[in-house]
């Protein structure tokens, strides 16, 4: 194989909460997927931007005054020297001020794990979370929604959405050369936390079959990029993982008495660490799927599913 796959990250910036899992879909998506940051730096970015842009103005209006006083033979060319220097640096304080709307994803590419004996691990780690700390119970993902985005997309109108079902019902060929005459499988153990530990998640052993499966997100992504679909760097994004638990942004729980209140800031390691070095079992990917963040789910519990192409 050609594609190399790094190791599992260590640190909380290498992996970004690529996942549909949110109860509110879209609320991921500002926060883990794009930036790169975490929130508290994105804050002290546009908090440094804004004071730049108050000592430009507050500059521009002291050159345009004192150019008016010390050049009193000239007056009038001065004045409107300091007049039109004002008005550009408003303008442009007032373009750079202009925050610019981003399409948000409402549409993904998964792979969904839903074997059985993969479900019943990840039930396990549901279960025991659920009645050990119940107060986490919000942040657990349901073992039926469990999946590994490939990568999200926006579709903003139904020729949109046709066109990006057609687009994946036509990749059998990228299926085929990425994974020949056999299913991969995706084997996974342990549990780590990213994001200040506002995530927790497993992930799949770095083998062959890993290999693989990268291999077909890159060359998946590469065609929904020249439809004009994603124009990311896949390559810097993807880290293949499962979400298990994932913290909000605020969350306030209630201890036992019912009376006190807490702001949860991260998940505690004593409510995950049993399953530190757990084995979630092996999963054999039975195909890739185009899903709504938005839509109802189905009777079975997971995302509504627009098309799917088989391994």
């Amino acid at each position: 194989m050609e594609e190399s796959i790094p190791k599992p990250a260590e640190n909380n910036n290498q992996i970004n909460s690529n996942s549909a899992e949110e109860e509110n879909p879209l609320a991921f998506i500002s926060s883990d997927y794009f930036l790169g940051s975490e929130p508290e730096l994105a804050s002290e970015n546009r908090k440094r931007k804004r004071k730049r842009r108050s000592r430009s103005l507050e500059k521009a209006n002291k050159l345009a005054k004192n150019e008016t006083i010390d050049n009193s033979s000239d007056e009038n060319m001065v004045g409107k020297f300091g007049n039109n220097l004002l008005a550009n640096a408003t303008l442009t304080l007032a373009k750079s001020s202009v925050k610019v709307k981003k399409t948000r994803p409402n549409y993904f590419l998964s792979v969904r794990l839903n074997s059985k004996g993969i479900q019943e691990k990840f039930n396990e780690f549901f279960n025991y979370v659920s009645k050990k700390s119940p107060e986490y119970n919000k942040m657990l993902i349901n073992p039926q929604q469990i999946h590994i985005t490939l990568f999200v997309l926006h579709l903003g109108n139904e020729d949109s959405i046709g066109n990006a079902k057609n687009c994946l019902l036509t990749s059998k060929d990228i299926m085929k050369d990425s994974c020949p005459n056999y299913k991969p499988s995706l084997h996974f153990q342990g549990i780590d936390v990213f994001n200040g530990g506002r995530v927790v998640y497993t992930t799949p052993k770095n083998n062959d079959d890993l290999v693989a499966f990268t291999k077909l997100t890159y060359a998946l992504h590469e065609k929904f990029q020249r439809e004009g679909f994603v124009n990311n760097d896949i390559k810097k994004e993807f880290k293949p993982h499962v979400t298990l638990m994932k913290l909000r942004r605020k969350t306030i729980i209630k201890h036992n008495d019912g009376k006190k209140k807490e702001v949860i800031k991260r998940i505690l390691p004593e409510v995950y660490e049993h399953f530190k070095g757990f084995d979630f079992g092996t999963h054999y990917l039975e195909s890739v799927e185009l899903s709504s963040m938005l839509l109802p789910k189905g009777d079975d519990g997971y995302y509504a599913r627009l098309g799917n192409i088989e391994f």
